[in-house]
C-alpha cells in the first residue's frame, strides 16, 4: 500500500501515453472558425478529422483546413509534460519502497546512472540490505515455530557462501596484500 499511489501515477501515465499514440500523437487542439457553425456541421468536421487523422498509422498525414479556419494546439507534447522525469521519479519511489536498487530491475532511473562497478555494488547492496535481512526474519520465525522439532540449540539459517555478489574479490585481496607487504 505504501507505493500504491506511485503505481497509480505510473499506470495513468502509461494509459495517457497509449491514448496519446492511439490518437495519432497529436496533442489536444482547437479548430477555430470565423463562421458560426451549426451542430450538424460541427459533427461533420469532427467525424472528418477523426476519420482522416486519428490513429497511429495516420501520424504523418498533412492536415488541411477549410477556408477561414485556424488550428491551435492546446495540449502538451511529451517534452513539455516532462514525462521521462515523471516516470523516473515514480520508478525510483517504487524501488525505494521495496528496498531494491533501480539498476537491479532495469528501470530507466537506474540505467541512467549505471556502470559495471555500480551494478556490482548494487547487487551486493541488494543482498546485504534486502535479501539477507528478509531471510533472517523468516529464519527466526521458522526457528521459533519449529523449536520443538529443532531442540534448544537448533535454528534455521541460510548459507551465503556461494553467493557470487558477497564473495571477496581475490584480485583486490592480492593487491592489498602486496601493498601491505
Amino acid at each position: 500500500s505504501a507505493c500504491a499511489f506511485e503505481t497509480d501515477i505510473d499506470n495513468q501515465c502509461t494509459l495517457f501515453l497509449k491514448d496519446f499514440f492511439s490518437n495519432a500523437a497529436v496533442p489536444f487542439g482547437l479548430l477555430k472558425s470565423k463562421n458560426v457553425l451549426a451542430d450538424d456541421e460541427i459533427k461533420r468536421i469532427r467525424a472528418r478529422l477523426k476519420d482522416q487523422y486519428a490513429g497511429n498509422r495516420k501520424w504523418h498525414e498533412m492536415m488541411i483546413l477549410d477556408a477561414e479556419a485556424d488550428y491551435q494546439r492546446m495540449g502538451l507534447n511529451l517534452e513539455e509534460m516532462a514525462f521521462p522525469a515523471l516516470r523516473s521519479l515514480t520508478e525510483s519511489r517504487i524501488c525505494a519502497v521495496f528496498d531494491v536498487p533501480p539498476i537491479m530491475v532495469g528501470v530507466q532511473v537506474g540505467l541512467d546512472r549505471s556502470t559495471f562497478s555500480n551494478y556490482a555494488e548494487s547487487r551486493k547492496a541488494l543482498w546485504l540490505d534486502k535479501i539477507i535481512p528478509d531471510n533472517q526474519r523468516i529464519a527466526e520465525t521458522l526457528s521459533l515455530a519449529f523449536q520443538d522439532i529443532l531442540g534448544d540449540d537448533g535454528i534455521v539459517g541460510h548459507d551465503y557462501s556461494k553467493v557470487q555478489s558477497l564473495q571477496v574479490d581475490r584480485n583486490s585481496e592480492f593487491e592489498r596484500a602486496n601493498r601491505g607487504f
